[in-house]
């Protein structure tokens, strides 16, 4: 590759899709780690949420966006929706060829095990493993049907040679509203959380997974809710660090000291998600986009 064209390919933008606001909790943290690069985040709003339609179809939501990145040059995409990330990443990846896909459920199965207690990841003293830990997934209707995350951080405790975990999972489809509504704390976020978790309580887990990404917006009335003793988990640090991993290991940084841009699409109500994202990311935003994402379906 000549330099030319080495420096077109680390000017290019980061593409992060998400059905609505949630995904900026992913966003924020590769802003943080990130802060010479050019993102362009897409909001689904107007076919959200997705975690409560069929597989098939979110599946082809997340090609169009990712036809919709790709269209517009990025040089890695993040599928910050938890849902998409359970039913379509093999297809994204298929789609975005030789263009690196992360997802929300592996980096989240590596985050879990870098909280876990270190006495529930080593062998006692005679060589035994630990009692299994306990694991309770937050997520969509869809993620908890698709059972992705149990699959993935059962495979990695059998990696570490330790015993299966016991898992609980709940679907809280009023988390995503309250979110996207910009209620985010306060009685009625608390209300809310303290009556879908009263059986998470019960259930004692070590770790409480937050597999949507819509839901670290709510830590604050869930971590009431499960107990302070209890470790919340989200992907967003574990995905910021493994997207910084790779365009360093690609030569693909953007070489600048002067920050970079962002750029917003919305398929729903640019006004409201500008307010919102504006809230979350405590910047202001000039404009967000307006896209029609039904019409750009490529058979």
């Amino acid at each position: 590759m000549s330099q030319g064209d080495q420096t077109e390919k680390s000017n290019a933008p980061i593409g992060i899709f998400d059905s609505g606001i949630g995904g900026l909790t992913i966003l924020k943290a590769l802003i943080t780690a990130l802060p010479h690069e050019h993102f362009i985040y897409v909001a689904d709003g107007a076919r959200a949420p997705y975690g409560s339609k069929d597989s098939e179809t979110v599946r082809r939501y997340a090609l169009e966006i990712t036809d919709f990145l790709l269209d517009r040059g990025v040089k890695i995409i993040v599928v910050a929706c938890t849902t998409a990330s359970s039913v379509a990443a093999d297809a994204v990846r298929l789609r975005a060829g030789r263009i690196p896909v992360f997802e929300v459920i592996t980096q989240g199965t590596k985050a879990v095990f870098d909280v876990l207690p270190s006495e529930l990841k080593c062998l006692n003293e005679d060589g035994e493993p630990p009692r299994a830990a306990r694991f309770a997934l937050l997520g969509t209707t869809l993620t908890v049907k698709s059972g992705v995350y149990r699959k993935s951080i059962s495979e990695h405790a059998r990696r570490l040679y330790l015993q299966e975990p016991v898992f609980t999972e709940l679907s809280c489809p009023l988390f995503v509203s309250l979110v996207d509504d910009g209620v985010w704390n306060g009685p009625l976020a608390d209300s809310t959380a303290k009556r879908y978790l009263s059986e998470i309580r019960a259930f004692h887990p070590d770790v409480v997974i937050l597999g949507c990404t819509h839901y670290p917006v709510l830590s604050e009335s869930i971590g009431k809710a499960v107990g302070p003793e209890v470790q919340l988990i989200d992907s967003a640090f574990n995905i910021a660090r493994t997207v910084k991993t790779t365009l360093h290991r690609d030569r693909m940084l953007r070489e600048s000291t002067v920050e970079g841009s962002l750029t917003f699409y919305s398929s729903d109500a640019p006004d409201a998600f500008r307010e919102h994202a504006e809230r979350f990311l405590d910047t202001a935003i000039d404009m967000v986009h307006h896209v029609e994402l039904e019409s750009l379906e490529k058979v």
